[in-house]
């Protein structure tokens, strides 16, 4: 797998952290409104 310009090497179950721990951390930020979006 290649993330910008490294290539890194995992087994299926690094992957799957890998993705487990983004999802985390993505619900773990705050919610922002995209701009030029009204809110609503």
């Amino acid at each position: 797998m290649t993330i910008g310009d490294k290539l890194v090497l995992s087994s299926p179950e690094g992957i799957s952290k890998l993705i487990e721990d983004l999802s985390n951390v993505r619900a773990s930020m705050p919610v922002e409104q995209p701009a030029g979006i009204p809110q609503g």
